[in-house]
């Protein structure tokens, strides 16, 4: 049969992609999606677009994170491509340190989330009131990185989890606790939590998303997905949040 056949596909809106700091947030309440409990397993794909994995290697109890259904993040045939990573630098509340955020996708979501951003960056230097000041350079792209995205690093998931914001100084110890519902961790004190919101807003806001809803293959619709892809990338050209 074909890959995750008789899954729910599609149907997913913008306000149904924010998630929390919880692995398997992002999903819809409605529409055949009403998950409980955290974790991604056997869930249908609201969005199309895979969730985040973090390859096998866990500890016990663990399971909801480390697991191969998905595949690995390597994997360039799930929808929008590989998982890449965008990284950058913020500083810190007192401002003798700079934090580091990055930010979790497959490539061709990525790609427009970054678009967006250092356009909002460039364009804001030449404003007297610069809200994405904070952030120090444009984002720089790489391959996504076992070791330096963590689950517990995590600051929000979005679109069924196949998104997500890292803080490298976050440490969230609820992702380790045998109460599913355990709340996540504060962020540290010297971490600026305002330009992660905003980051995390505009990421949620920009990711591309495919409507209808569809139920059967999810395989059949990976081709509509990515030319959807293509000519959202090419409508985004010179848009500004």
């Amino acid at each position: 049969g074909h890959l995750f056949s008789g899954r729910p596909a599609g149907g997913g809106r913008r306000s149904d992609a924010y998630g929390n700091a919880t692995y398997g947030s992002g999903y819809p309440a409605a529409i055949g999606y009403h998950y409980q409990g955290r974790g991604v397993a056997n869930r249908g794909f609201p969005f199309y677009f895979w969730p985040i994995t973090f390859g096998l290697v866990g500890g016990a109890g663990l399971s909801y994170l480390y697991n191969d259904e998905y595949g690995l993040p390597t994997n360039d045939s799930r929808p929008g491509g590989s998982r890449q990573m965008a990284t950058y630098f913020f500083k810190s509340i007192d401002g003798k340190s700079n934090n580091t955020l990055r930010i979790v996708s497959d490539r061709d979501s990525l790609l427009a989330v970054v678009a967006m951003l250092d356009d909002n960056l460039t364009y804001g230097k030449t404003q007297d009131d610069n809200p994405w000041a904070k952030l120090l350079q444009n984002g720089t792209i790489a391959a996504f990185d076992l070791a330096a995205v963590k689950p517990e690093q995590i600051w929000s998931y979005a679109r069924a989890s196949s998104a997500a914001i890292s803080v490298d100084e976050y440490n969230n110890t609820a992702v380790f606790s045998d109460d599913q519902y355990a709340p996540p961790s504060a962020l540290p004190n010297s971490v600026d939590s305002d330009i992660i919101e905003r980051v995390n807003n505009s990421m949620t806001e920009t990711l591309p998303l495919v409507d209808g809803v569809h139920h059967g293959s999810h395989e059949m619709l990976l081709c509509f997905s990515n030319l959807f892809l293509i000519g959202f990338l090419f409508l985004w050209t010179g848009i500004r949040l």
